[in-house]
C-alpha cells in the first residue's frame, strides 16, 4: 500500500562541461572542484532560487506574471518562500568531478518540469560565470547536453519496497512463532 500510494518521481541532469584555457594557447584542461562550486554556488542563491519558484509557481506558490519576486514585500510570502527554498533545495544538486564536468540534477513529481528546472538552473550557471570576469577570464563553461524529459521515474523502487515489506514481515511472523513457541510450552502428558 505504502509503494503504490508514493508519488513518482522524475530525474533530469543537464551537464555542462567547464575548461580551463591555457594563456600561451596551450592545451585545456579542467578546473579546480573549488571554481566550479564557487560559480555554480552564486548561481544558486536564495534570491535568484526564489525567482525561479516563484517563476514556474513551484510548491504550490503562487506563479508572479510579469515581476519578479523580492524579499521583503509581503512578510507571509517569506515565510513561504523560505519553505518552499528549503524544498527546492533538496529537489536540485549538483555534481562535479575533477575532469571538469558539472552535473545540474533536478527531481521533480512533473517530468517536463524536471527537465525545464535543470536546463533552466544550468543557463543560470553559465549567464554567472559571464557575468564574472574573473571568472569568465579563466575558464569557460558549455552546457555539453541539455536536460531531457525523463521518460520513466526514478523513485521510488516499487519491487524493492514490496520485497522489503515481506521480507520484514517474514522475519517478524517468524519471530513472534518463536517467541510464542519458547514462552507457551505445554507440559508433555504421559501416556496411559
Amino acid at each position: 500500500v505504502v509503494a503504490l500510494r508514493m508519488p513518482d518521481r522524475y530525474r533530469a541532469d543537464a551537464l555542462i562541461v567547464v575548461s580551463v584555457p591555457d594563456p600561451q594557447g596551450g592545451a585545456i584542461h579542467p578546473p579546480g572542484i573549488k571554481q566550479m562550486k564557487a560559480v555554480a554556488a552564486r548561481a544558486m542563491t536564495d534570491e535568484k532560487l526564489a525567482h525561479m519558484i516563484a517563476a514556474y509557481g513551484l510548491y504550490n506558490f503562487p506563479a508572479l506574471s510579469g515581476r519578479p519576486y523580492q524579499f521583503g514585500q509581503d512578510p507571509a510570502q517569506d515565510v513561504a518562500m523560505v519553505e518552499k527554498l528549503g524544498q527546492l533545495r533538496l529537489d536540485l544538486r549538483l555534481e562535479s568531478t575533477p575532469n571538469g564536468l558539472l552535473m545540474v540534477v533536478c527531481s521533480s513529481t512533473i517530468p517536463a518540469l524536471a527537465a525545464q528546472l535543470a536546463n533552466h538552473l544550468a543557463s543560470a550557471i553559465i549567464e554567472e560565470n559571464l557575468t564574472d570576469p574573473a571568472a569568465h577570464d579563466s575558464f569557460r563553461m558549455t552546457i555539453v547536453s541539455p536536460a531531457r524529459v525523463p521518460p520513466k521515474p526514478y523513485r521510488p523502487n516499487r519491487t524493492l519496497i514490496v520485497l522489503d515489506g515481506l521480507a520484514g514481515g517474514a522475519l517478524l511472523g517468524i519471530t513472534i512463532a518463536l517467541f510464542i513457541a519458547l514462552f507457551r510450552r505445554r507440559p508433555m502428558q504421559l501416556a496411559s
